[in-house]
Formats: C-alpha cells, structure tokens, sequence
C-alpha cells in the first residue's frame, strides 16, 4: 500500500507544480509545455519510485563525505514489520491492515476496468460500422502526402463518414480515423493534420495510460483534477502544432472546423466515441471559446527550454522518493516457536545501536544497551540509578509470602545467545522487590538484534 500512496504522492506534487506554473506564467506556459508536464504526472501516478532513493543514497555516498552512523529508533506500531521463519513469513497488524485497504482498493479499480472494457468494445465495435466506407486513390494520396509532412510511417486507415459523428481518431498499432470532410479539400487538410500530429505523439497511448493512472488512483481528488485537465491541454497543445506557422485565414477556418464539428457533436445522431481522440472535445460554448482563444494567441514555444523545464522539475520531484520508508523485516533461524513470533510483531520499537556508538552520543534514548559492559547477565535488572543486579529464575514461595514488598521501578534485559555467534537483547518494563529479589514483568519495550555478540 505504501508503494501506491507513495505513487499518488508523486503524481499530486507533479500535478501541484503544473498548476502553479500555469497560475504564475498563465498569459505565457504555451498547452504544449503544460501537455509535457501533465504526461510527466501521469507517469509518476503509474511508476514506483523507490528505487530512485538507493540510486540516490548511492550517488550522495560518491559526492558527499561518508555520514557518521548513529543510532536510531524504529517505532513498529506505524510501521511494516514482517518476521521470516520456519519457511513462512509473518506480518504485524500494521501490514495486516494493509493488506486489507490494497485488496478493497484494487477490487474497485477492477470492477471499473472491466467498465471501461466493456465500454472500449463498444467503441471499437462503431468504428468497424464505417470499415465499408474507404477513402478513394486519390484521398490515399492526399493522405500519404500528409503523413510525409509529418515523417509518420505507420498504416494509417482513414474511413469516410457523414453521419455526424465528427473527426475521430481510434486505436494504438493501427490507428483508424473517421473523417466527414470532404479527402483533398482546405478542411480536410486541417483536421486531418490535427489527428496525424495525436498519432505522431501517441496521444492515444497517453490516453490510455492516464486512464490506468485514473483506476489505480480513483480515491485521490488531485487524480480526478488530472483526468479532467489532461484532454484540455492534450487537444490545445496539438491545436499549437496544428497551425503552427500558418497564416491567420487558415486560423480562422480552423476555428470555423472547431465551431462545426462542436454543432455535430451536439445535435449528431451519435454518440461520442469514449475511446477516441476526437478533433473537437469542448462540452461547453466556454471552453470551446478559450480554445479558439488558444489558437489564436500563440505562445512562445521552444523545445529545448521545454525540455529543460520538464527535466529539471522531474528530477526535482523525485526527491520524494526520500519520503518512503521501507518496511523493517527479520530473518529468523528455524524451528521458531509460534510464541516467539508473537512477541516480536507485538514489539513497539526497535533500536539499532552500532558497535562504534559511545553513551554520550546515547542521550535522550528511553532505553538502550552498549556493546560492552551493560549485560552482566542472561536475564538482569537495571533500576533507574543503573544499578545492575541478576534475576533469579524463580523465588521461594514462603520467601515471597513472607516479605514486606519494596519495589523499585527499573527494567529488565534478557541476553539470548544465538548460534554463528550472535545475540538478541529484549527488554522490558519490571519492578523488582529490593527485599526478597521477586520481579514483576511488565510490558515488552523492544528488542535488540546484534550480528556479531559483544556482550
């Protein structure tokens, strides 16, 4: 679970820069820099980065002088902890809780695939209604001379159609485009311009990916803001490469196709196609107007500076790979006892103590054992001067019966030798009678693991 909240982290920030930026340079962030960073949010959506932060670790380890170790602590209440043993793995209530959330999340995210397929198959099963309607020579030609402009080697089918559907692109390996202008003609030449220039930067695949960005991601609201703008700036920005460099009566013919081909969509007889990229997108006489405004007021555009702004605050925003914690796990011997199991998922903290650590460099820690010099025996009581004394396995009836109970608060630390010569320090909240020696155990603090015995 950790890997997806982790992912929706990622992607929120992308997107939160996105939005800054188009706030802060709004009159000049052209749509083809802002379709840049909205697939770059879609990617970090859909990628894990963890990995990025031992890349990271690895490359600070080369340029920066060696940290010195210290010692920490691990709370295991908030965190994953998994034991390995006997040939199984076993996990704490915090994973186990988990486990639960990412089943029911991905449960979801299945059922509404399933949706979308269903939906997808529909689609596909329209354009295939048009599969008798092929352009002539003489269209194929207008539109080899076309993909030739673009440097597009890929089998292009183009389908005549009339019924008010609109210009729709459909399909990745071998796109299908549906075109009700007239093959040859200005018009023509427009739109299809517009649907070759999709195909060149696989819009459709963007689509797609950022619908299983959208699946995984369902429950975030910055997903559901990502997935609403993603078409905007994807139809903008190929509106900018559209009639880039043409004169401003070729402009206005193409708002004229854009105003059309919106009055078709509108009062068509069909529906949308939900799977393809279609040459007019605006739902509203608003957002149809700030396209045109769009296309009209070119903003600069340069593809080395975009390059470079992409890159920069990629890098940048995976710095939060530092966010992610990964989850403390254990190699047990064999034939561990299901108690002892128990007990260490039941642990509230660990603390990693390294050999070279002095006891100054120990202060504001609740509780600890140095390498040396604290364990005197197998199971001992320290009170709260330090005083150290051993805890007898057991002690007498009559003379626990008969004592006049003094305790004395304090904490008790059991040395577990273990075979290849390392050992295990567990200890626990107790009160010991200063009188007949009896100890009573408290809860259990945590557990300390050495690789090599020191004690």
């Amino acid at each position: 679970m950790k890997y997806l909240l982790f992912m929706s982290l990622s992607g929120s920030t992308m997107v939160g820069v996105c939005m800054l930026l188009r706030f802060l340079f709004r009159d000049k962030m052209s749509a083809r820099l802002q379709y840049l960073l909205a697939r770059a949010a879609v990617l970090y959506y859909l990628i894990p980065l963890p990995f990025v932060k031992k890349l990271y670790e690895s490359i600070a380890g080369y340029i920066l002088p060696e940290n010195k170790v210290t010692a920490s602590q691990v709370s295991l209440i908030w965190s994953g902890y998994l034991v390995r043993a006997n040939g199984k793995t076993y996990i704490n209530g915090y994973l186990k809780a988990q486990l639960v959330v990412v089943v029911l999340w991905l449960l979801i995210s299945f059922l509404w695939l399933i949706f979308e397929l269903h939906d997808y198959l529909k689609t596909r099963k329209k354009v295939l209604s048009y599969s008798d309607k092929v352009i002539t020579k003489e269209g194929a030609a207008f539109l080899e001379r076309l993909k030739n402009r673009y440097g597009l080697k890929r089998n292009i089918t183009v389908y005549q159609e009339n019924t008010g559907v609109g210009t729709v692109t459909f399909g990745l390996l071998q796109p299908v485009i549906l075109c009700d202008q007239r093959m040859g003609s200005s018009e023509a030449e427009l739109v299809l311009c517009h649907e070759l220039i999709h195909i060149k930067r696989w819009d459709i695949l963007w689509q797609m990916l950022r619908q299983l960005a959208f699946l995984l991601h369902w429950w975030n609201p910055v997903m559901w803001i990502l997935y609403r703008d993603f078409e905007r700036v994807c139809e903008w920005s190929c509106d900018e490469a559209a009639v880039q460099g043409r004169t401003k009566d070729e402009k206005k013919m193409y708002m004229r196709l854009l105003i059309m081909e919106s009055t078709k969509e509108k009062y068509g007889s069909h529906t949308r196609l939900q799977w393809g990229i279609s040459f007019e997108n605006a739902n509203s006489a608003r957002k149809l107007e700030k396209r045109m405004e769009n296309v009209m007021k070119m903003k600069n555009w340069n593809k080395t500076i975009a390059g470079i702004v992409t890159v920069t605050l990629v890098l940048v925003n995976s710095l939060t790979a530092f966010a992610y914690n990964e989850a403390v796990h254990e190699d047990c011997e064999a034939d561990v006892s299901r108690e002892q199991i128990d007990r260490k998922l039941e642990g509230n903290g660990w603390q990693f103590i390294p050999d070279e650590i002095n006891e100054k460099e120990l202060d504001g820690f609740t509780s600890y054992v140095t390498e040396s010099g604290r364990i005197e025996y197998d199971v001992q009581f320290t009170d709260e001067d330090g005083n150290i004394c051993q805890v007898q396995e057991e002690t007498s009836a009559v003379t626990y019966a008969n004592c006049n109970h003094t305790y004395v608060s304090g904490r008790v630390n059991k040395h577990i030798p273990k075979s290849g010569g390392s050992c295990v320090v567990e200890e626990y909240y107790a009160q010991r009678c200063s009188k007949c020696g009896s100890v009573v155990m408290g809860d259990r603090i945590n557990e300390i693991t050495f690789a090599v015995c020191p004690h």
